[in-house]
């Protein structure tokens, strides 16, 4: 994993398919001491996005000790059953920080039929679908926990992106209406990912935000989402606890 965000320049998109079996892998007692090191590194990986990682793991590509990642920008992707995520997770997980970290969504639709319409069809895929997949795949590593991860480059940049007046108001209010149900005492371990929730409304933020000029700027309309978002987050957890 570090030689891979050496590769990109400290940034990548780590995708998981069935993430509650590697949750359930890298979390149980008797992982061996590799595999159970994952999830530190993933926390520590999102502590350092405003600084310095530094790894304490060997690098095949520098063939260092030690390595040294500025801002590193590790987003993880993953899908599964959704018991399957919290039964790989105990009390200790909100506790030290790891949990509070993801944001999880839950769908409560079936799973549709097969769709076998596109069979033996010639299917005109529009082109900027096409280009967007493509310039993913240029900076997307492969979970393996046994094998090393594939090398490519990414360019991704950094941007300063703006707020209006109202969004930050927005922002404000939620913020002190956080701190105020922090306070209350039946709150519980829900605590622990409340204290994450305004990162996480300020990140959705910036998912949403607006394009004026050919700028992006958040607006009270990208605030709503991240907060809906967050909030929703916020009930699923709460319902499992």
């Amino acid at each position: 994993l570090v030689d891979a965000m050496i590769d990109r320049s400290g940034r990548a998109l780590l995708f998981i398919d069935e993430i509650g079996h590697y949750l359930r892998q890298i979390k149980s007692g008797s992982a061996n001491a590799y595999t159970a090191n994952i999830g530190a590194e993933f926390t520590k990986f999102f502590s350092r996005a405003d600084g310095v990682y530094m790894s304490a793991a060997y690098s095949q590509n520098s063939k260092k000790a030690s390595v040294a990642i500025q801002q590193p920008c590790l987003v993880i992707f993953g899908q599964s059953v959704s018991e399957r995520v919290f039964k790989s997770l105990n009390e200790d997980d909100f506790i030290d920080g790891f949990f509070n970290r993801w944001l999880i969504f839950e769908s409560k639709d079936k799973i549709p039929p097969q769709n076998t319409d596109y069979v033996d069809k010639d299917i005109n895929y529009p082109r900027n679908l096409i280009k967007f997949i493509e310039r993913m795949d240029k900076w997307v590593v492969e979970a393996q926990l046994s094998s090393n991860l594939m090398k490519t480059t990414t360019g991704p940049y950094a941007l300063i992106v703006p707020k209006t007046e109202g969004a930050k108001e927005m922002i404000a209010k939620y913020s002190a209406g956080i701190n105020k149900r922090r306070t209350e005492e039946t709150v519980g371990l829900l605590d622990y990912p409340l204290s994450r929730a305004c990162e996480h409304m300020e990140k959705l933020s910036l998912i949403a935000a607006e394009f004026k000029e050919e700028r992006p700027i958040i607006t009270e309309r990208s605030v709503a989402w991240a907060i809906a978002a967050v909030e929703h987050n916020l009930a699923q957890i709460a319902d499992k606890l």
